[in-house]
């Protein structure tokens, strides 16, 4: 009986793992397709997914500041944003869907280019 509980125990906290990290995926995926529509500022729905993904614990704390950073956006990211994106796309221990957005976010300007937009595309 113990070794049964033990085996759903770790079962949970598997699952657990794979549900967190399938997050984070699919927030960086969600930022990715909202960077790459952007004309000059988010819309009010896209802040609103915005805001949801920087203010969920369950993301990294590169996708959060990303969110915020996207979400503050007027035509271009804020200097202090910039300045920690341009960090984030520097730090070998960031997911390489972070670095990508990290980089693309900081040099952004009014809109996506065709470069990026392909970038963005294949960012999972």
């Amino acid at each position: 009986m113990k070794l049964t509980g033990i085996k759903n125990l770790a079962l949970i906290a598997l699952l657990g793992l794979f549900s967190s990290t399938a997050l984070a995926q699919s927030s960086a995926k969600a930022i990715a397709d909202i960077v790459a529509s952007v004309n000059h500022f988010p819309s009010d729905a896209q802040k609103m997914t915005l805001n949801e993904i920087a203010n969920d614990a369950a993301n990294s704390n590169a996708i959060r500041v990303i969110a915020k950073a996207v979400h503050d956006m007027q035509h271009a990211v804020a200097a202090a944003d910039k300045t920690v994106l341009e960090g984030i796309a520097a730090d070998s221990s960031a997911s390489a869907a972070e670095r990508t957005l990290a980089e693309i976010v900081a040099g952004f300007n009014h809109m996506a280019n065709d470069a990026s937009k392909a970038r963005l595309a294949a960012v999972q």
